[in-house]
């Protein structure tokens, strides 16, 4: 009986053990913006509203490849818009990924070219920034 139960301890620490390694869904997205205006990123099949100054973060994330995509609000006034950077594509999660995605924004005026007629106009730039903690490098080196 001695041997029953320390055969069934032993199998039960180890199930403890083993259940507890989830490196799988240990995978985390921080999405910070100290844009002008909101930001929205559209993955994982869903839209996370990033407003100003603010973090969103995304946990539990299973290993995988996900696409993203990012939306974002004008400031009033401006005439124009633009993205610098990285604000779509494929993120790369293996176990235990911590990914950051960065946005700013800035506001770049143009005069009018001295012909009749030509106004000024007012650009927002958002600006897209990407890390991982993954090494996503490959030397190319000889």
């Amino acid at each position: 009986m001695k041997k029953i139960s320390i055969s069934l301890l032993l199998i039960f620490s180890m199930g403890v053990v083993f259940s507890n390694c989830t490196a799988d869904m240990d995978n985390v997205i921080n999405i910070k913006s100290i844009a002008a205006e909101n930001v929205y990123v559209n993955i994982l099949g869903r839209l996370i509203t990033v407003k100003p100054n603010t973090t969103q973060q995304i946990k539990n994330i299973r290993r995988g490849t996900y696409s993203f995509s990012t939306n974002y609000d004008l400031p009033s006034g401006v005439t124009g818009s633009s993205v610098d950077g990285t604000a779509s594509g494929d993120l790369t999660l293996n176990a235990g990924t911590r990914i950051s995605i960065f946005y700013t924004s800035r506001i770049q005026a143009t005069t009018g070219g001295g012909a009749a007629g030509a106004s000024a106009q007012t650009n927002y730039i958002l600006v897209a920034s990407i890390s991982s903690s993954d090494d996503n490098s490959s030397s190319t080196s000889p």
